[in-house]
Formats: structure tokens, C-alpha cells, sequence
């Protein structure tokens, strides 16, 4: 090949690496169901009720909250803990395991590569706290990405994930993570 011809062949060569092959990892649980929650402070309940629906179970987000609650009504429109959440999922055989802080990526895609959910729990800024779930995550052009369902609206996403890990300048800090979710 000549001089001419071998500098547009090595820019086409780079750019094509550049753009096709920059994704290097990909996975995702591709059926994972979208949610909304039903109370302003039921993230938790509608993340435990997806994960169950994932795994093939139909527990509405009332069922949940009376099992992980210990209660016979849910008309309280009250927010949940961890231990909650636990509960609500061990009620239905669904193991987890707490880890505190956010998981690593590496640990995500482990996760998500062998069919399971990442439970996690957000801080506000302002001090209260946000239930979402991770489902999925993909490299590209050296960023690493997850993909999250936010029961707030319902919506799947994905997000860089440093600034889904958040803290210091972002409205967000990821505080814990359930994990093992089967």
C-alpha cells in the first residue's frame, strides 16, 4: 500500500476501533419489569416488588409492605428500612446480602452477569433517601455506564457510574447496596 493510501486507511482503521469497538462489555437483565411506586415513600416496597416480579413472583407493592413491615394494613404511606427490604424479599425465599457503600463495578457486572439484581439505597442531599435498581451496566469510550430502574417514575436508565456512585458535588450518595439477590 502506498504513503498516499496507507494515512486514510490507519484514520479509518482508528475511528471505526474508536466508534464500533469502544464497547467493550455489555449485559443487562433484559426483562427486568419497570415499576412505579404507589406512595410518595414506597421506592423501597416498589423495588422489592419488582425484584420479586423479575423472579417470576406477583407481590404487589401492598403485599410487600405488610410482609416486610409485620403489619396487616398498607394504607401508611411510610418509608422503609433495609432491614425492611430484607425482610419483605426473605418473605418470598429471596435471599440478599447487605453490603454498606457503594459496590464496585466490577462487582456490579458480576452481579448483573450472573442474573441478579443490585438492590440500592441513594442519600439526598437533603438528607432522605431513594430506593433504586441496578440491572444492567456497559462500557464505553473507557466510561463505565449502569443501567437503573427509578421507581419514582418508572423509568430505565443509564448513568456514568461515578455519578451514579454520586457524593461530594452530586445530589446523590450511594449509601448500600443489597446484593446475592436470589
Amino acid at each position: 500500500m502506498n504513503k498516499k493510501r496507507l494515512l486514510p486507511f490507519l484514520i479509518f482503521v482508528t475511528a471505526f476501533s474508536t466508534i464500533f469497538v469502544a464497547q467493550i462489555s455489555a449485559a443487562s437483565l433484559s426483562n427486568y419489569p419497570s415499576v412505579v411506586q404507589e406512595k410518595s415513600n414506597w421506592c423501597w416496597a416498589a423495588t422489592g416488588s419488582s425484584i420479586l416480579k423479575y423472579y417470576g413472583l406477583s407481590v404487589s407493592q401492598c403485599n410487600f409492605y405488610k410482609e416486610a413491615k409485620v403489619n396487616s394494613s398498607c394504607s401508611a404511606n411510610e418509608t422503609g428500612t433495609i432491614t425492611e427490604v430484607m425482610r419483605g424479599l426473605s418473605s418470598y425465599n429471596v435471599g440478599s446480602s447487605l453490603y454498606s457503600g457503594a459496590y464496585s463495578f466490577s462487582g456490579a457486572k458480576y452481579q448483573i452477569d450472573d442474573s441478579k439484581p443490585l438492590w440500592v439505597r441513594w442519600r439526598w442531599s437533603s438528607g432522605t433517601g431513594h430506593a433504586v435498581v441496578i440491572y444492567g451496566y456497559y462500557t464505553a469510550m473507557s466510561t463505565n455506564y449502569v443501567y437503573y430502574m427509578d421507581p419514582a417514575s418508572g423509568t430505565k436508565t443509564s448513568m456514568a457510574y461515578s455519578s451514579f456512585v454520586g457524593g461530594g458535588n452530586y445530589k446523590q450518595t450511594w449509601t448500600h447496596t443489597l446484593y446475592n439477590v436470589y
